[in-house]
């Protein structure tokens, strides 16, 4: 009983939206596809969007034929999926997600925080334009540089496991997206649809960024992730 209590009180501290939704099913999520028993976990700055898009335009169902999902947040993460969805969808769907270089993750994130989030996030735009005046080196030493991916709380392992257990079927890689995603296809029976391209943002390459501290700030937070997935500076 503790642990659902905990669980209710996660969701509603860092995914207002998630459990408000619960009852409305009058929503096409395109992250959820019922018909093709797919679940995409949407990590923030790791081509969901392209992603998105691809499963789109992969399935043969008009959208407007789609059966109805709960509406939940685009960057929800697994166990809250799971959560509002049930073990029974969960346990019986593919489920997969795509990681990044976490050095390139976050020189990511802090451009999009300074290109786009007050643009596209009303709430978080007094954020946006604090981080606008920041440089990346104290942008990286701050809340938003140790503990966020653009506006919610997490590293990977908080999107893809619970209880410290991964539980998503497949993790791609966005450096090697197209493979990854001809291998979700062929698992899937899915029309291999070329992946398109979606919110790239100007910048030059990451490793620039960064000095001797705020390399380290980004190893400390992701260094399981690192090591799980193989990554380096």
């Amino acid at each position: 009983m503790r642990k659902t209590t905990r669980l209710v009180a996660h969701l509603k501290l860092f995914g207002k939206s998630l459990l408000g939704y619960k009852k409305r099913c009058n929503y096409r999520n395109g992250r959820i596809r019922h018909e093709q028993n797919i679940i995409f976990v949407h990590i923030p700055k790791t081509a969901g969007n392209s992603i998105t898009r691809a499963l789109s335009e992969a399935d043969p169902i008009d959208n407007e034929k789609r059966k109805h999902s709960p509406k939940i947040a685009k960057h929800a993460k697994a166990f809250e999926i799971k959560y509002l969805l049930g073990k029974k969808i969960w346990n019986s769907y593919f489920t997969f997600s795509f990681v990044r270089n976490p050095w390139d993750l976050m020189v990511s994130s802090y451009n999009w925080w300074k290109q786009k989030g007050a643009k596209r996030v009303k709430r978080y735009r007094k954020v946006a334009r604090k981080i606008e005046n920041m440089e990346f080196n104290d942008f990286m030493r701050s809340k938003y540089g140790r503990y966020m991916i653009n506006e919610r709380y997490g590293n990977y392992y908080d999107w893809l496991s619970e209880n410290g257990e991964i539980i998503v079927d497949f993790i791609g890689k966005v450096e090697s997206i197209d493979k990854d995603w001809q291998k979700i296809c062929e698992i899937n029976n899915l029309e291999h649809i070329e992946m398109p391209h979606i919110n790239k943002s100007k910048r030059t390459d990451y490793r620039k960024y960064y000095n001797s501290e705020t390399r380290e700030i980004v190893g400390r937070r992701f260094h399981k992730s690192i090591e799980k997935f193989d990554y380096s500076f």
